[in-house]
């Protein structure tokens, strides 16, 4: 096994997988983290709402946009509605 410049990191399809798991769960990780944040911030108006979007490159037959749909929904529920996230797979920005 040759190093690919990375200290600690060889050149095989294991050491790539990892890379592509740690991306992905540093990814939601934040997501949540600002769920967490946005939730416990005090709210300016007595019923203002927060809509938040959450976008995956991938189909939404894949985990990840799946994984979102279902944390969407749990904010949504945990927050009484007060931060809505809508969840836009396969990069579909433009609508």
């Amino acid at each position: 096994m040759t190093s690919n410049g990375f200290p600690g990191i060889v050149n095989d399809k294991g050491a790539a997988m990892e890379i592509k798991r740690f991306a992905l769960w540093s990814g939601m990780g934040m997501c949540l983290l600002w769920a967490i944040v946005l939730a416990w911030t005090p709210i300016a108006g007595a019923g203002q709402k927060i809509e938040a979007t959450l976008a995956s490159v991938n189909a939404p037959q894949f985990i990840t946009p799946r994984m979102a749909t279902l944390f969407a929904k749990r904010v949504a529920e945990k927050t009484n509605g007060g931060l809505t996230i809508k969840v836009i797979a396969v990069a579909n920005w433009g609508g």
